[in-house]
């Protein structure tokens, strides 16, 4: 029986969030969700070969450095830069793809990632992504919501 891409992706994600930077991530009800800071950070990496998909995260500015800091080891989130928050975030989609890919096609899924890719979201792309029924929402630490997606497009080697 096929694994919930969604599941996967949840669990691949609170997996990755405790180890890598001591944080915690709860599912949230879609309308309890509160909405997100006009300059949110939509991160995304595409796979395939083998299996094929896109996974992507949707995080406020001030979550993504959190995550750096806790990522480099510094303690004041005002140390960070922004080329330094938009590397984390790519690397945090690269570990959680990683993970996802493991969890949902097993140790030795034949595909080939994409470079993650980071752009800023408005309110309003954000508010529309929570009328899709491939993301999901969740808070991290009871105070920053995020939105986080799966989407497969094909269980077949692309030719």
């Amino acid at each position: 029986m096929p694994n919930d891409p969604g599941e996967c992706l949840y669990r691949a994600t609170t997996h990755v969030l405790a180890s890598m930077v001591s944080l915690s991530l709860k599912p949230l009800k879609r309308e309890a969700f509160p909405g997100m800071e006009p300059r949110a950070l939509q991160v995304q990496i595409r796979y395939k070969g083998e299996r094929s998909g896109e996974l992507g995260l949707v995080l406020e500015r001030g979550l993504a450095k959190r995550i750096a800091a806790g990522m480099l080891g510094l303690q004041h989130v005002n140390d960070i830069l922004d080329d330094m928050i938009d590397d984390a975030a790519r690397e945090l989609i690269n570990v959680i793809c990683g993970h996802f890919l493991t969890l949902m096609y097993g140790d030795q899924p034949v595909v080939e990632m994409s470079v993650p890719s980071i752009a800023g979201i408005d309110g309003t792309a954000c508010r529309d992504l929570l009328g899709d029924p491939g993301f999901d929402t969740f808070m991290v630490e009871d105070s920053s919501p995020v939105l986080i997606g799966v989407e497969i497009h094909s269980a077949q080697a692309e030719t």
